[in-house]
């Protein structure tokens, strides 16, 4: 079993080859805090609901011998609009340092 920690590919993505932006929970307009896509990646209330979204994944799944890996994202060249690169990469090692020891198991 793979866990995929965001939502993407045909979810309600941060752009993705859809463009699923414009229904997105963490875009504003939805009530999100986010204003673009990348705010996705730099909005503290972003990281916040985002690390909220992690805990439950980690409670929920984090027992099971049979996960095979954590994935935060899928194809996230192929969101639509701009990203600053250094922010996604900035996002995904902060997540890799600080979630992979709250993980019980080890994969």
């Amino acid at each position: 079993m793979a866990i995929t920690t965001a939502c993407t590919g045909g979810q309600p993505g941060l752009g993705g080859s859809n463009n699923f932006w414009k229904t997105n929970p963490y875009n504003e307009l939805n009530g999100g805090p986010c204003a673009k896509p990348n705010d996705f990646f730099t909005n503290a209330k972003a990281r916040a609901i985002y690390q909220k979204r992690l805990r439950y994944f980690v409670a929920r799944y984090g027992y099971s011998p049979h996960l095979l890996a954590w994935q935060f994202f899928n194809e996230i060249d192929n969101v639509f609009g701009p990203l600053n690169g250094n922010d996604v990469v900035a996002w995904h090692q902060e997540w890799d340092n600080g979630f992979a020891p709250t993980i019980p198991t080890a994969i």
